[in-house]
């Protein structure tokens, strides 16, 4: 049976890098590899702080004391750096009626808020957003011409390779490759884009062991060995 989207996580195709000293202070520390990890199988229906904590738990279900790897404050911290820096993103539910007590407590929590009056958020992955490796715009600037110029070109080989690559895997044992994920409220999915870039980067990985690839660099000063 097909799991839901709000039950399955979505493939995470290739690997997130730091680009900035203050990235790099941020991910010293294990509990940020951590959380990235949770809200990138999230994808973009994201997740809770607490869904977050509860993948960190030490005792099995049933055993008590409950003991996880991070307290929520641990986690909130890095949820605050990591959101200011654009790793991920946070956004606050709407306003809901709010629910009754759970049994024993004296104190009602409104459905958008966590205990201790912290508003409950919705984590999803920042660059899983806008999931391409980034071209700098100085860069993409002065090519932008020139791609434009040989798209007709391009376009009609690169899309006709990519389904044929996407159905050959769907004809074989690779299915669980394939993106899931629904289509979001902004019309893409995320994990699908996601998985085309990393496509076109396997593609120019294979490209480096082909003679042709192998002259062209030698032609263009990009390589030197054999």
């Amino acid at each position: 049976m097909r799991k839901t989207s709000s039950e399955r996580q979505c493939n995470i195709y290739y690997d997130i890098y730091l680009r900035e000293m203050k990235d790099a202070r941020i991910f010293s520390r294990e509990i940020s590899w951590d959380i990235m990890n949770v809200v990138r199988h999230a994808g973009a229906r994201g997740t809770t702080a607490r869904e977050i904590r509860d993948e960190f738990r030490l005792t099995p279900k049933g055993v008590k004391p409950v003991r996880y790897k991070y307290p929520m404050s641990t986690i909130y911290q890095a949820l605050d750096n990591l959101e200011q820096t654009d790793w991920i993103r946070g956004t606050t539910r709407p306003t809901l009626p709010w629910g009754r007590p759970p049994r024993g407590e004296s104190k009602r929590i409104g459905r958008n808020q966590e205990r201790g009056g912290r508003p409950l958020k919705i984590y999803t992955f920042g660059l899983h957003l806008s999931p391409t490796i980034i071209v700098e715009d100085w860069f993409y600037e002065g090519i932008e011409p020139i791609l434009k110029k040989y798209m007709p070109e391009i376009k009609k080989a690169w899309v006709e390779i990519l389904q044929k690559i996407i159905d050959e895997m769907s004809n074989k044992d690779l299915k669980g490759f394939l993106p899931q994920d629904e289509i979001q409220e902004c019309g893409f999915s995320h994990e699908g884009y996601e998985f085309i870039t990393a496509i076109s980067l396997g593609i120019l990985n294979a490209l480096e062991e082909e003679e042709e690839w192998k002259d062209f660099a030698k032609r263009n000063n990009i390589m030197k060995r054999e």
